[in-house]
């Protein structure tokens, strides 16, 4: 993969020191199919997971490429390969990509782009996606409304890489970062957050037992940071304001469904969601939560912070 990938960089290059011309769209031709062999290609595992990202980003960029130059052309060179058997399907991918981006940028790219970097085929998927994306921004305009047609992905691989691999590394271990993805400014939040995460319970975590819960406190907790978002549901969607670092609250229950962080606290003039990772709870103290099923009290926010920041 990385000898393909190395290939395709300096065919890339090849392709931008020539003028980029137009020629009519790929249509399928009837082709001899190739005598098998002990070796044919087939994909892999770690291929196949990235397949779904690979076919969409495909669709999408022959949607783009019909926007900004026509529907019955495409760049010279253009390749149009959506084999989801093709071993070679991100390089041939990557290099149509790059084609439409002379065509539409010239010899710069946005900044942010990623380019081709040798790593593992979901990496490769997800730089393509990345990189789709500032195109399309550049075509149809910086918005996260896309024609109809458009397949989209994850709106995580709209984000820097690093932030990406830190918020896929946390889904996978059954936490999230209660960002909104249809803010214009997601993966600012996203990096933030992340950032904080890491820094709580990587780079100094809290020592065991330093919040222990001090029974004869009213709000035994205070808010320590500027990301505890509040919400009037469990499933994060309904956005009520941000905690002011210092305000007191008690942890009332948690959710016990999968692998949800959202846990139900209240304080003065509050009863609302957030998640647990973005307070001073440690695991064990929201694990030692009831379920916030049991609770029957009504979620409110009256505080003055509530309504502040929601969008």
């Amino acid at each position: 993969m990385k000898r393909r990938l190395f290939a395709a960089a300096l065919l890339i290059c090849l392709s931008l020191s020539s003028p980029i011309l137009a020629q009519d769209a790929p249509t399928a031709t009837p082709e001899a199919e190739p005598p098998p062999t002990e070796e044919a290609d087939t994909l892999g595992l770690e291929q196949s997971a990235a397949l779904p990202i690979l076919l969409a980003a495909r669709a999408d960029l022959e949607i783009i490429a019909t926007q900004a130059i026509g529907t019955a052309q495409r760049p010279l060179g253009w390749n149009g390969d959506s084999d989801p058997t093709d071993p070679d399907l991100p390089i041939h991918i990557r290099l149509d990509l790059e084609l439409l981006a002379s065509t539409v940028l010239g010899e710069g790219r946005p900044e942010g782009w990623f380019g081709v970097v040798a790593t593992v085929p979901i990496g490769i998927a997800r730089d393509i996606r990345h990189d789709l994306e500032l195109v399309a921004d550049s075509v149809m305009g910086v918005t996260t409304i896309r024609p109809a047609g458009w397949q989209g992905d994850n709106p995580i691989y709209r984000c820097g890489r690093a932030t990406q691999s830190i918020l896929i590394m946390l889904e996978k271990d059954g936490l999230t970062i209660p960002v909104d993805p249809t803010q214009p400014d997601y993966c600012q939040r996203a990096e933030i957050d992340t950032a904080v995460w890491v820094e709580r319970n990587v780079l100094q975590p809290l020592r065991a037992g330093a919040l222990s819960v001090d029974t004869n406190a009213a709000y035994p907790f205070l808010a320590d940071s500027a990301f505890v978002v509040a919400f009037l549901d469990r499933d994060a969607r309904q956005k009520i304001g941000v905690l002011p670092q210092g305000t007191g609250f008690n942890p009332l229950g948690r959710s016990t469904v999968g692998f949800s962080n959202m846990t139900l606290i209240e304080g003065d003039g509050f009863r609302v969601y957030v998640d647990w990772t973005t307070t001073p709870l440690t695991q064990g103290q929201f694990e030692a939560l009831p379920d916030f099923d049991t609770i029957t009290d009504p979620v409110y926010c009256d505080a003055d912070w509530c309504g502040v920041n929601v969008d």
